[in-house]
Order: structure tokens, then sequence, then C-alpha cells
């Protein structure tokens, strides 16, 4: 190997390298929702490259989401643009985060971070927080803000005119265990309260468990979980997040994945982006307790038209936010 790809690739030999591959996927939703679903003609048309899960390439420019811990060695080009959507200073040490995942950031984006935004022309993030936590650790680094980009279209809302079944679905995977808390509880009330309400909670919390219309939805890796979402509809969808500096940096992922399914969602009252969702006649809001939200969810259960209507200006909504036109004029700038 070339003396200029050792010193580029060295920090990757060794023992951290071995645990950065371990902890990192083969697959990157965020190089996804960040750069290639906006601009998959550019990569038909091999104008981007990909040179790793997580590492596309043009002929000028090389754009590293998160980290390049599968990526294979190639030659640097002239300018490195670092995307980054998630706060990984406040991740590390979020007490409301699994361990695993705490491990996981501390061991992949930590590092990754540090290595990539001392060496980058740009920084690409997802939110304001984050964008104070890279302007934080490389001052005068420019920083530009995106809104995710989902391909797949939303979903008709034929399902809200049928009310014998009514679906409630929670999408919070593993790194929302803390979020949780109060709400699994709210769940088995509402399944009480109402008999022909089921809901799908995805696997990793461990205490939701026992309920016959408590579906839990297995473990997926992305691709997967990419096809299962463009099938699934609910008549709601349920996001809780407690006001921690890791859910501040928070992008409007969530809100757009609900208003996919055709769901009517319910935010926490603590979240900018729920508010808004709100104001824009999209979304309820509740406060973190368990009775907030099975009253919020009871009153989406019991009114049809207002969830129906609620649905409906959710997507109108994230249809503004999920437009691909941002994505693309920042990305024909970055890699000119």
């Amino acid at each position: 190997m070339p003396a200029s790809l050792v010193a580029h690739y060295g920090r990757r030999l060794g023992l951290s390298a071995l645990r950065r591959r371990i902890y990192s996927t083969p697959h990157s939703p965020s190089a996804d929702l960040y750069i290639a679903n906006a601009c998959a003609d550019w990569i038909a048309e091999g104008r981007l490259r990909w040179r790793g899960p997580t590492v596309l390439t043009s002929d000028r420019a090389e754009v590293v989401v998160r980290h390049d811990a599968r990526a294979w060695p190639g030659s640097r080009r002239q300018r490195l643009i670092y995307v980054i959507d998630d706060d990984w200073r406040a991740a590390s040490a979020d007490e409301g985060l699994s361990p695993y995942y705490r491990w996981k950031y501390g061991a992949v984006e930590v590092d990754a971070a540090r290595w990539h935004l001392a060496r980058a022309d740009a920084a690409v993030v997802s939110s304001p927080a984050v964008a104070e936590a890279v302007t934080a650790t490389a001052p005068g680094l420019p920083v530009h803000q995106i809104n995710p980009h989902w391909s797949a279209p939303m979903r008709d809302l034929g399902h809200h005119d049928r009310h014998e079944r009514i679906d409630i679905a929670c999408l919070a995977g593993r790194v929302h265990r803390g979020d949780m808390g109060f709400l699994i509880p709210a769940l088995t009330e509402i399944l009480d309260a109402r008999p022909n309400v089921h809901v799908s909670l995805m696997q990793g919390h461990a205490e939701a468990t026992g309920h016959p219309r408590l579906h839990i939805v297995p473990r997926m890796l992305w691709p997967a979980y990419r096809t299962w979402l463009s099938t699934f509809s609910a008549h709601i969808a349920l996001y809780p997040l407690l006001p921690t500096p890791f859910n501040a940096g928070r992008s409007v992922n969530k809100l757009i994945e609900h208003a996919m399914i055709g769901a009517a969602a319910i935010y926490s009252d603590t979240w900018p982006t729920g508010r808004a969702a709100k104001e824009a006649g999209g979304a309820l809001t509740a406060d973190n307790r368990a009775e907030a939200w099975v009253e919020a969810a009871l009153s989406l259960i019991d009114d049809a038209a207002a969830r129906q209507r609620i649905a409906a200006a959710g997507q109108s909504h994230a249809a503004t936010l999920n437009d691909p036109a941002p994505q693309r004029a920042l990305w024909a700038q970055l890699l000119a």
C-alpha cells in the first residue's frame, strides 16, 4: 500500500478499527436518507460512486456519512464532506440510551467525528443542535443543514375509512429505550380500553410483552425495514421524546415516516419539531405522562374524522420537509 494511503487509513488498523467494524452495519440509512435517495440518478450515471456503505466519491470530492468503518481504501479526493445526523457527543453519555448504543456511539461515531471534522472542507447536518455540536468541535468549518429524504411514496389514507380495527404504531427502536419508559404502561391501558385497537411496537422494549393485541415488530436491517415500511399502514403513530441533549439533535425523520404510513401522530410537547407539526394541523402533542398519552390516543381512536384530518395535514406538512430539491442543490454545490 502506498505510504500516503497508510498515513490516511492507519487509524483504522488494530483493535479500534476492528471494534468500529463490528459495531457498524453493512447498510446505512443515513447514507440513503441524506444523499443517495435524492441523488440516485447521479449514482446510476456514475457521477457518484460507492466506496462503502457510508462513503461516496465523485471525481473531486469524498462524502463520508457518520464514519468510514466499512469503506474500501481509495485515493483521497480534493474535498472531504462529512455528514453527521446525530449529536455524537451527547449520545455516548446519555443514560436514556441503551448501554449498547452508548457503547456503539463511543466506539464508532465519536472517533469518526473527531477524525473527519478535523480534515473536512464542509459538514452536512440534520438539525440545528447537531450544527452547534459541529461548530463547537470544528470552529470555522462551513456547516449546511438538510432534511432526510425518503423516495418511497406516502400511503393513501383509505385505511382511515375502516373502523373495525384501529392500528397504532410506535416506530421507536432500541435507541429510544429511555423515552419509552412511561409509554409502555400507557399502551396496555389503551389496549384494555378499546378492544378494536392493535399496537405494533418495535422489538427491543422487553417490558412490552404479554398482551394478545400487542404485536412486536422484529428487528430488521435497514433494507428490510425500508421495504416493510413501504407496505405498512397505521391509523395512529406515537413518538415520545424526553427532553435530553441527545434528543435535542433529532431530525424530522420520524415525522416523515409517520406520514409515509398514513398515521395521525402524537408527539411529546417538549419536541420542537412535534410542536411545529401540531401548529400545521398535522399532529397532536402530549406531555410526558402516561395518562396524557392515553387521553390523546383515545381521542383519536374515537374520532375518525379528526384522525383522518390530522393524518392528511401531517402528510402535507411532511411533504414540504421531504422535498429532495434542497438536498440536490446542496450536493451539486458541494460536489462541484
